[in-house]
């Protein structure tokens, strides 16, 4: 299920108890269905096949770890399947068919490895036995090769081919590891279409001849082991659709861009009744509405008239929410279950497809509505088959629409009305048209001084290449809007098919205060053109003047960079700006390889790249240096330049990679979004240190543990009261140890230790979460935000976060924009550039929200308002983070340990391929092979 604010899940727990749809306008505006009766499996809730699991006197083929969550419920009303069993079970069902005589219909294979280092399984079903199988999927391949290309060809090959061509349809299951009975209803299903000879069940004929089944069973084994929410790493994976950090979801991704398919579910729980959305105002501007909602609503009624017939009555949010999340309701007041963030994955399905839902499965106790976990598989059993019957009967329609939708994007069209077809159901398109008009383009530069980073813009083209989106490349330099753009710079076209994900990614989005009183979940606002750490710029709708020559590419160009000038070019010594963390990351790994620097305190000149700011590194020319940085900066697409005659700055010395103490309280101490991100930062230099908790604590360890640290980032501890731990600290601080804090504990921290002077406060209005501008009046001068440029882009995950107070002497480096809260209360204004922000004061105006200083004992500290570290959204303030450790850490005692070969990169290393290609599937009936690289079933 998705989590929500603290508000709304109240409002939620009140209505689930209630069984009774109550309606809320007349019976001609919501056209209930009647119940669907019929006795046969599946509709009457029971397996087509047999029964799976010892439920069904049917033992596991590898029984469950103890002590694992599975282990615990292996007793009636439902045995689940463990997460050890999925790949055995898979080979039991193929092994049932052959032994049956039914010919192959399911490859699969091992699609990627979780968080942590289980296997996730992809499935395909794809009957190709008869040779009207084998023709209609041949058929389907052709409208996959061309679809996104000559989308209008294909639609034209759809009308010759009428029905007689197979549909995609993607189906994922347990993405929150304590949400279970998805997979075990995937896993019934597949032994349904695998083992179930033809001419016995009339849906299983209809599935195996007309669709191609894409199923992840399980996508997140380590949280269904340890009966979590999220995975090892401790991360909510619904919330990560969008910035793919995580390798389950970098895996789903991959086999969903492999088959593009038009319809799908995501198996959740649990809401009772059932939830399907039907999901409510606001909707994703990527999102071709109008067609997603033609073809949701009336698939809805199927479910409802399937469930109807067992029993169960669903839950469908915009149909039945109000304003305050509540029944009774109506389309045109719903909110509350919302499709507006892109981070889930029914939104991700929406955003290429035309026909999506998350079913949040029922859940009660055993001889309930609906009878405990035998009656939470039975919904998502029985939703999952009346949904497929629903689009096979419209299959070939639903198809168009889909191509039809990417041919409004190949026209490069004008978004399209919303809700005409659907009045009667209570939606108009005021309340539901969320559809934003797209850009001419948006440019990535590369190379020059309209980039800050080569690297991240070589890894924001890979993000888009990844999720389907056409990348140019400018074949030689251009200007555009009295700015020169140099050749090799990406282009990303709006005119292309899945330009939805592109405007979702790369847009700046949208301020909804005045139109929305709440979401689902945070945040409200996203951009990976605003927030990480690449340069975007938005060329408008329109603009005939921008006219680059391109060509289009399949992978980031190669990156160049190195000394400017050669090895052999004359210098007296190099320094580097970072524009990134890709571009921190290199010069770490110079600081442990024995490669000494140094942190520039103030701006200076160079003869090759004119005036460089604070904080930039400075290198000495020697031949072991020269041929070291020469070679990171090749490899990291980074420009070191050359200095002869000029002023060398003040410096403050660097010799190894600050080592970043993750300030805890506990011994056992698990990772989240803040300990992953400062790990896709500083590599393994950062680590979790105790305050007090465990042996190994400041305050318990026998020997001092800070003295293996240079720089503390203090998630929320006080300061001590124990004297170990104080003196300690004090210690630590006085031989120079830096100080990072992004909240208001970790400033008590400084203020209770007497570390600075005066107070420490932060203020915060409540919202949903944007993004706002900020101010570098460090400018120049600044060794944290000297990089940046005059004005910038700040995450903001929830509410409006600012200093109120700051030490005496400090100095502000960052603050907000000076209109951040515009036409009060709900704006609009300058500084708050998107997302949800209602009731504003002027407060956050020129608010600060980076500091930094020196304390009482001589070390620096860096603070910022904001928290940087929230689901990944933030990289482009991870280099603040970075800088702050660089310029913060005096200790300069450090011995140099090796960082880790490869680092968990901000969105890792990219989606995993190896999966089933469609278009290279074999056609002979007798074999069907699967291309190399997936595991056969037998």
């Amino acid at each position: 299920m998705r989590s929500r604010p603290t508000s709304v899940s109240v409002v939620l727990a009140a209505f689930t108890a209630l069984v009774v749809l109550i309606p809320a306008v007349p019976a001609s505006a919501q056209v209930p269905p009647l119940p669907n009766i019929r006795p046969e499996a599946p509709w009457n809730g029971n397996p087509i096949s047999a029964g799976l699991g010892p439920t069904y006197n049917d033992p596991w083929c590898a029984g469950p770890e103890a002590g694992t969550s599975i282990a615990n419920q292996q007793s009636s009303p439902l045995a689940l399947i463990p997460q050890e069993a999925i790949g055995c079970t898979l080979d039991k069902i193929q092994a049932e068919a052959d032994a049956a005589g039914i010919p192959k219909r399911m490859s699969y294979s091992v699609i990627g490895q979780s968080a942590g280092g289980h296997d996730i399984h992809g499935v395909i079903v794809n009957a190709l036995e008869t040779d009207e199988q084998r023709r209609d999927f041949e058929r389907w391949q052709q409208i996959r090769e061309i679809e996104l290309d000559d989308p209008e060809r294909a639609q034209e090959l759809l009308a010759e081919f009428g029905d007689d061509v197979k549909m995609p349809v993607f189906i994922q299951g347990n993405i929150h590891g304590n949400e279970e009975e998805g997979a075990d209803a995937i896993m019934q299903i597949l032994r349904d279409v695998v083992t179930s000879p033809s001419g016995e069940s009339q849906i299983v004929d209809d599935i195996l001849d007309h669709t191609i089944l894409v199923m992840i069973p399980m996508d997140n084994p380590d949280g269904r082991l340890a009966g979590t929410r999220s995975n090892s790493n401790n991360f909510d994976m619904n919330r990560d659709w969008l910035v793919q950090s995580q390798a389950e979801v970098r895996a789903s991704i991959a086999l969903q861009q492999e088959w593009l398919a038009p319809v799908g579910l995501d198996l959740h729980g649990y809401v009772s009744p059932t939830l399907i959305d039907g999901v409510t105002k606001p909707h994703n501007p990527g999102i071709d509405y109008d067609t997603y909602l033609k073809w949701n609503q009336p698939r809805l009624d199927a479910n409802e008239s399937a469930l109807g017939g067992i029993g169960m009555a669903i839950t469908r949010p915009v149909n039945h929410y109000n304003s305050a999340g509540a029944r009774p309701g109506h389309p045109y007041i719903a909110e509350g279950w919302d499709d507006w963030g892109p981070f889930y994955t029914q939104t991700y399905m929406a955003l290429y497809g035309v026909d999506s839902s998350t079913v949040e499965m029922c859940s009660s106790p055993a001889g309930g509505v609906c009878d405990g976990r035998l009656g939470s598989k039975t919904a998502q059993y029985v939703a999952v088959y009346s949904s497929l019957e629903y689009w096979l009967s419209n299959r070939n329609e639903i198809m168009h629409d889909q191509l039809a939708n990417y041919l409004r994007g190949v026209s490069d069209d004008l978004r399209p009305e919303c809700c005409a077809e659907m009045l009667l159901r209570g939606f108009t398109e005021d309340q539901h048209d969320w559809m934003s008009e797209y850009p001419t383009a948006y440019v990535i530069p590369r190379h020059g001084a309209v980039q800050r980073s080569d690297g991240e813009a070589d890894r924001m083209a890979q993000w888009l290449l990844d999720n389907g989106i056409k990348v140019t490349t400018a074949t030689e330099d251009f200007e555009w809007n009295g700015q020169t753009y140099r050749a090799g710079s990406y282009i990303v076209w709006m005119n292309q098919a899945l330009r939805g994900i592109a405007l979702t990614a790369l847009s700046a989005g949208q301020d909804i205060s005045e139109r929305i009183t709440q979401l689902y979940a945070t945040p409200a606002a996203w951009s990976h053109g605003l927030l990480w750490g690449a340069d975007v710029i938005e060329v408008p709708r329109g603009d005939e003047s921008f006219e680059p020559q391109v060509v289009t590419i399949e992978a980031p160009n190669p990156p160049t960079g190195g000394i400017v000038g050669g090895i052999e070019a004359p210098a007296d010594w190099y320094s580097v700006t970072l524009g990134g963390v890709s571009d921190h990351r290199a010069i770490s790994e110079l600081l442990q390889s024995g490669i000494d620097g140094a942190i520039a305190e103030g701006s200076f000149e160079t003869t090759t790249g004119g005036p460089m700011p604070a904080g930039s590194l400075i290198f000495p020319n020697d031949p072991a240096t020269a041929a070291a940085i020469d070679g990171a900066g090749a490899a990291a697409g980074l420009d070191f330049e050359r200095s002869v005659g000029e002023a060398e700055p003040d410096t403050t010395e660097l010799t190894a990679a600050p080592k970043v103490a993750i300030l805890v309280n506990s011994a056992n101490p698990a990772p989240n979004d803040t300990s992953e991100s400062l790990r896709a930062i500083f590599g393994s230099n950062a680590s979790f240190l105790s305050m007090s908790a465990g042996p190994n604590s400041i305050q318990t360890a026998e020997v001092d543990p800070l003295l293996d640290y240079d720089v503390i980032y203090n998630t929320g501890q006080g300061w001590p009261s124990n004297q170990v731990a104080r003196d300690r600290l004090t210690a630590f601080f006085e031989r120079g140890g830096g100080y990072i804090a992004t909240n208001t504990s970790s400033l008590s921290f400084l203020t209770g230790g007497a570390l600075v002077q005066g107070s420490f406060t932060q203020g915060s209005q409540s919202a949903y979460g944007g993004i706002a501008k900020w101010t570098n009046v460090g400018g120049m001068n600044s060794p944290v935000t000297g990089a940046f440029p005059g004005e910038d882009y700040l995450y903001l995950p929830s509410n409006v976060t600012y200093f109120t107070a700051t030490p005496t002497s400090s100095n502000v480096d960052g603050q907000y924009h000076p209109d951040m809260s515009g036409t009060l209360p709900n704006g609009p204004s300058a500084g708050f550039v998107s997302g949800l922000w209602r009731a504003r004061t002027a407060a956050p105006n020129s608010a600060p929200v980076i500091v930094r200083g020196a304390t009482t004992l001589g070390s620096r500290y860096i603070a910022l308002a904001t928290n940087p570290f929230s689901r990944h959204d933030a990289e482009r303030e991870w280099l603040l983070i970075a800088q702050a450790a660089l310029w913060s850490d005096l200790t300069d005692d450090s011995e140099a340990v090796s960082l880790e070969a490869s680092f968990f990169g901000p969105v890792g290393p990219g989606p995993i391929r190896g999966g089933i290609d469609p278009l290279d599937w074999e056609l002979d009936p007798a074999t069907v092979v699967p291309p190399e690289g997936t595991r056969a079933s037998d």
